[in-house]
């Protein structure tokens, strides 16, 4: 099961704003809905909690990343090299 971290979403609607081909939040939803590979991954207090422990990821969107796969024990599918070369977060890409 892969997991969409809800920043996640967000930004992929402002990167389809700024390639001009916009995807609303709701079109995005209704990819990850349709998926049964897929589940997007609220906030809460465990995040807030991970987040505290990769301060070296200095971008707040990547570091909510990196925390949910530190929550879930699960690998972070990214190209972003400041998550990728953090120890304690695992990556894929």
């Amino acid at each position: 099961m892969g997991l969409v971290p809800l920043l996640v979403v967000a930004e992929l609607h402002y990167l389809s704003r700024k390639l001009r081909r916009v995807l609303s939040c709701l079109e995005i939803l209704g990819h990850i809905d349709q998926s049964p590979n897929l589940r997007l991954e609220p906030m809460a207090r465990p995040h807030l909690l991970a987040f505290e422990r990769v301060p070296e990821i200095s971008e707040m969107h990547d570091r909510f990343i990196a925390a949910t796969g530190l929550v879930h024990d699960a690998p972070v599918i990214t190209r972003d090299p400041a998550i990728q070369a953090h120890p304690l977060v695992r990556t894929i890409w």
